[in-house]
């Protein structure tokens, strides 16, 4: 989903536009760093207290965002242990998905009248070169 090319992490503006708003901008921020920390694979590893620093949050808030991915499905989230450092604190590994997925039509009643213009719009404009060259969409709905 997220490309990362010469040091650099191009997020879609889907997730910016629309899943933003949804998200927050906490949850918004954890996923773009997730995505900086797997450099264009789907693996990351970040320690809790460089997640706490970067992302200026606290625990409860860090956690309540890394499930809100989750349950949207944007990221995995594992702890992983060193077993040869038992007193070093447990890694978070992510997984972070491959694909955007769409706002269902629940979500998109959820948001603002202008993003939801612009929303209808993105998917009218979208459809209709799906319909021509069958590239943005693939058969479970996701760009």
């Amino acid at each position: 989903m997220p490309l990362y090319r010469d040091g650099k992490l191009f997020i879609e503006n889907y997730f910016m536009d629309f899943w933003g708003p949804i998200l927050g901008i906490g949850t918004s921020s954890l996923f773009v760093t997730v995505s900086s920390a797997a450099k264009g694979g789907h693996f990351a590893t970040l320690s809790t207290q460089y997640l706490l620093a970067v992302l200026r949050c606290s625990d409860k808030e860090l956690f309540s965002w890394i499930k809100t991915l989750e349950h949207y499905g944007f990221i995995r989230h594992f702890f992983v242990e060193n077993t040869s450092r038992p007193n070093e604190e447990p890694s978070n590994r992510f997984v972070v998905r491959k694909s955007m997925p769409l706002l269902t039509q629940e979500l998109v009643n959820t948001l603002p009248p202008l993003v939801k213009k612009r929303h209808d719009d993105f998917l009218k404009l979208n459809t209709s070169q799906n319909a021509r060259h069958g590239e943005l969409w693939d058969d479970k709905g996701t760009l």
